[in-house]
């Protein structure tokens, strides 16, 4: 049997300036402060534009992967699964535009994911439906609560 591959593209608005963001983005080793499904996170390298660090997360089982992480040319983060159960990258693109109130930034998410046959399609399919959207917003909220906790300091 042949892996799975699923492919997400998501455009999501952040309370946020971009350079706030891409911090909070590359800054994966925070992760387990605020991303809901994961429990523990390890650096194994880190500079100021690239880590790569260990996560334990878990979904409907303990998954136990490692993903580098670092900044694009264009002023992104892009991402790669290094070892773990199958395949994953994708990457953070900011795009010019700002969300519809005029706050803070947007960015387009992209992941692309293969995934060995032996994990069960149920687990995929809530990794993809419910946890995915729950981390997505997840980050939304450590952005707001970033910048806001910005503008309390910069009014004191």
């Amino acid at each position: 049997m042949s892996p799975r591959s699923y492919k997400i593209e998501e455009t999501v608005d952040f309370a946020a300036e971009t350079a706030m963001v891409r911090s909070m983005l590359l800054e994966t080793w925070r992760y387990p402060e605020f991303i809901e499904h994961v429990d523990s996170a390890r650096v194994i390298s880190r500079s100021s534009t690239a880590n790569e660090v260990a996560f334990r997360a878990k979904f409907i089982l303990e998954l136990n992967y490692t993903v580098r992480t670092w900044l694009t040319e264009d002023g992104g983060v892009a991402f790669e699964q290094q070892t773990g159960h199958g395949t994953l990258h994708g990457r953070w693109r900011f795009i010019d535009e700002r969300p519809a109130d005029g706050r803070g930034c947007r960015a387009h998410y992209e992941l692309s994911a293969e995934v060995p046959p032996l994990l069960p399609v149920f687990v995929i399919e809530s990794i993809l439906q419910m946890q995915l959207p729950r981390m997505l917003a997840d980050f939304r909220r450590r952005a707001e609560e970033l910048a806001r906790s910005e503008l309390i300091g910069v009014a004191r």
